[in-house]
């Protein structure tokens, strides 16, 4: 068995070293979620411009299709008109109603769906930035030197025990 001051010295030097290992892979996570916080930040910004995207898109959509309805009601009416037929009343009045009361439909159902997929990106963004502060709050929480410390006078107070315990 060596001598207690060549034991004091390799356990101080132990604790070192483990005290520099500690700070390393502490500084390390702290740096990990600073940058998984940048990423969550970034992909929040990218599901907001999506929904702001998607909500576009199905406004353009939406008038297109009304659009597209109107010319559709034209025709009708055009040929009813052509062939002598009076459009404001019995059936065309009818056949006409129908096309206007099915075509709002399937143009809210366009608005609808292009909203319901918007909401979708808006959650994702939500969820994003809980990422975001959940990495935020363990990148504040993480101390290298507090870790490298505290390691380091886990190994030095064996020295200490280790000479309390011996006779003098």
């Amino acid at each position: 068995m060596c001598d207690p001051a060549t034991a004091a010295v390799v356990i101080g030097v132990s604790a070192g070293v483990a005290g520099y290992g500690a700070y390393r892979e502490s500084n390390a996570k702290k740096k990990a979620a600073k940058y998984n916080a940048a990423v969550a930040r970034n992909n929040a910004i990218i599901a907001d411009r999506m929904a702001e995207d998607r909500v576009a898109k199905g406004r353009q959509e939406e008038r297109n299709f009304r659009r597209q309805l109107s010319t559709l009601k034209g025709k009708q009416r055009s040929i009813y008109a052509g062939s002598g037929v009076v459009v404001d009343q019995d059936t065309p009045l009818d056949v006409l109603s129908e096309t206007a009361e099915l075509g709002e439909i399937d143009a809210l159902t366009i608005k609808n769906n292009a909203e319901r997929e918007a909401y979708g990106f808006r959650v994702q963004g939500m969820n994003f930035r809980a990422q975001e502060g959940l990495y935020n709050a363990t990148a504040k929480n993480t101390r290298p030197l507090f870790d490298a410390f505290s390691t380091t006078l886990t190994g030095v107070s064996s020295i200490a025990g280790m000479f309390a315990g011996s006779p003098s």
